[in-house]
């Protein structure tokens, strides 16, 4: 039987699973801060519990919109967790500036509804009629 041999690098490592797996991680842990050590390998055996997070940072805006020209809301972004868009009056929501203006592949948003997307496209809103509308999006980030 030989010796078995742990590197001071993967030993630090297998500490810090250790720690997340038995409920002592940091928010830093957990929230996607890069692990600079070695590859370990992992095998799933039994169920795993998750648990929702609350997202690192959000920042509120509203944006003026007319029935004509789309605005854009906000652009795609792959460390967004959710959007809520609301209004003020009936607008249509697209992830496309021309389709959103034509309306053929956009979401009736009706008014004073708040509505959560998870999607991290960019979206865009033009209003039903011409008296225009206030919308307001809350972006959350799971990551910074």
């Amino acid at each position: 039987m030989g010796t078995s041999y742990i590197d001071p690098a993967t030993a630090g490592a297998l500490d810090k699973v250790a720690d997340i797996a038995e409920g002592r991680a940091t928010v830093d842990d957990v929230q996607q801060q890069e692990y600079d050590g070695p590859a370990i390998p992992v095998r799933i055996a039994d169920p795993v519990e998750v648990q929702p997070l609350p997202a690192r940072a959000g920042a509120p805006q509203t944006i003026g919109v007319d029935n004509v020209t789309p605005e854009k809301l906000c652009t795609a972004d792959p460390k967004r967790s959710r959007l809520i868009i609301s209004a003020d009056a009936v607008v249509w929501i697209g992830t496309d500036q021309t389709e959103c203006a034509s309306r053929t592949r956009a979401f009736r948003l009706p008014a004073n509804q708040p509505v959560p997307f998870s999607a991290q496209d960019q979206w865009w809103a033009v209003a039903d009629t011409g008296a225009g509308a206030n919308v307001s999006i809350l972006t959350e980030q799971w990551a910074r």
